[in-house]
């Protein structure tokens, strides 16, 4: 069994997956949690495990702010859905390091001067 539900905490959307084990008895109450804050999104009776992750098109979004530290140089927050735990394979891993260059340069290359603003921004990897 699999479905899809949003993290009532992060609002997330995650896809939990019952892995039953087929044994006669043996059921107990099974939790699952969600990959990005670790907040409880799924409990039932179950003989097997549940497993969570998260969709596919939140895996794939990066949301950031570039900001400055307190001496005025060039911050970046990363406000992503990734969390703990996530399987990623070394393709997206790639693709993730590639897109982390790009921000990367985009704070460096940002004015940090009197006029300075955060810029919240996101972006697809």
């Amino acid at each position: 069994m699999s479905y899809e539900t949003e993290c009532k905490k992060c609002h997330a959307k995650v896809i939990v997956t019952e892995h039953p084990m087929g044994v006669p008895g043996g059921q107990d109450k099974e939790q699952g949690y969600c990959p990005a804050c670790g907040e409880l999104v799924a409990e039932f009776m179950s003989d097997g495990f549940i497993r969570t992750a998260l969709a596919p098109s939140k895996m794939r979004e990066l949301k950031y702010t570039i900001c400055r530290d307190r001496h005025g140089h060039p911050l970046v927050m990363l406000n992503s859905p990734l969390g703990n735990g996530q399987e990623i394979v070394p393709d997206s891993l790639r693709r993730l390091a590639a897109a982390l260059v790009v921000i990367a340069g985009e704070a460096e290359a940002k004015d940090m001067g009197n006029g300075y603003m955060p810029a919240s921004k996101s972006t697809e990897f």
